[in-house]
This record gives structure tokens, sequence and C-alpha cells, in this order.
């Protein structure tokens, strides 16, 4: 019946209902809430939506610095560069500013030190992605070895953390290879390796023959003029 219906509300939503600060317009409908009489889902959906969620940390980092076309651009690009769901994740995970680190483990109690195994300097992820002076030396070398292929680019940190123009298709191989390059990066800071630009090649490599194999045309043509 209706009151079997009412009990079987989850407290914690009675909670929220009966917490919520509504402005003029709705204290018909908050009394509705707090009664909880005559309560429609229509009404709660519209209660609880008033609610306001605090922004993630690494979006309102993307607003300090880029438009909502642009950021739009920079959440498709993982799909765009590359194949590998692995890698989409890694880079939604860096977008949002979830990636694990040492900071983040040591707000976890779960290391005791925030501080770089490399460096000893506070271990962030654009720390371990770009800042560290052991990152900065391979991405030195990175940098030499797509020139050969064409790349003349001076890296950014944001080209590092969020791809180098990701809207332009002309550097879809380019903002693949910085994807692969970090997650080689942050592959050999979980497997508490010293950070290693062989690695990254290693990978790279793999994945060009793949593409070269399925008859990518863009990747072949990478494939052949660099192995």
């Amino acid at each position: 019946d209706f009151n079997s219906i009412i009990s079987a509300i989850p407290r914690t939503w009675k909670r929220k209902l009966n917490q919520f600060n509504a402005d003029n317009n709705n204290n018909e409908i908050i009394n509705k809430a707090k009664r909880s009489i005559n309560l429609n889902s229509k009404e709660a959906n519209k209660i609880l939506n008033k609610r306001e969620f605090e922004k993630n940390a690494g979006i309102t980092k993307l607003e300090e610095t880029f438009n909502e076309e642009q950021i739009k651009d920079i959440f498709l690009l993982p799909r765009k560069v590359v194949d590998e769901t692995r890698l989409w994740i890694f880079q939604y995970k860096v977008l949002h500013n979830i990636l694990i680190c040492n900071e983040k483990l040591q707000k976890m109690n779960i290391k005791e030190s925030n501080k770089c195994p490399n460096c000893n300097m506070r271990h962030t992820i654009k720390h371990m992605l770009w800042e560290c002076e052991k990152n900065n030396e391979i991405w030195t070398r990175f940098s030499t070895y797509m020139e050969k292929a064409g790349y003349k680019i001076k890296i950014t940190e944001n080209d590092i953390l969020y791809g180098h123009k990701p809207k332009d298709d002309g550097y879809i191989i380019f903002n693949a290879a910085i994807l692969i390059m970090k997650h080689a990066l942050y592959t050999s800071f979980l497997e508490n390796l010293e950070p290693s630009y062989y690695q990254f090649i290693e990978h790279f490599k793999l994945y060009v023959e793949t593409k070269n194999v399925n008859k990518n045309e863009v990747w072949s043509n990478f494939y052949n003029k660099m192995f």
C-alpha cells in the first residue's frame, strides 16, 4: 500500500530531502517532502537535482585555461588517436586529476611520503608526467625522435597533459605517441622502476607495427619512415 511505498524510501534520501534548503518558489514541494505525503518521483528528482555538486579539481583546472569547445576536443582526443581502452582510461584519469601518484597515496594513508622516488620533489600527477628532471630528459629524447617524422614541435606542459592541438587531425600520430609515452612513465612508477625512454620505444613500436599490419595508411607511412 501507500505507506509501504513511503517506508521503502531510503533513509539517506529522506535526510537529504529534509536537509534541503529550498528557495521560496519550492516551499510547497519541500513541505510535501518533509511530510513524505504525495511525493512523487518527479518531485523528488526535482529536489535532489537542485543540489550543487562540487566540481572535480581536474575539470576546474581545465576551465581556467580552456574554453568549453577546447575542453570537448581534449576529452575526445584519446579515442581519436588510439584504440586501446587502457589508454583511454589512463588519459581520462589524468584529465579528472585522479591518477594515482605518491601525493594521493599519502593522503590515503597508503604511503608515508609524497616525494618523488627519482628527485625527492612532491610527486603529483603533473610532476610524474612532466616536471621531474628524469622525465624532462626523456621528453627531450622523445622530441628528437618525433622530429625525424617531421614533428618539429617544442613540447609544452599542456601538450603533455592535454594533447597538442587536439582538434587538428594532422597531429594524430604525435598525440598518440605522447599518450603512449605518458603511459610508459606511469607504468614505470607503478612497477617501482626508473623512468625509461626505451620502455616507451618498445611500447610505441609494437603499437605502430599493429597499425601497419592492419593497413592503416597514415600509420603505415609512419612505420615505413621510422622503422
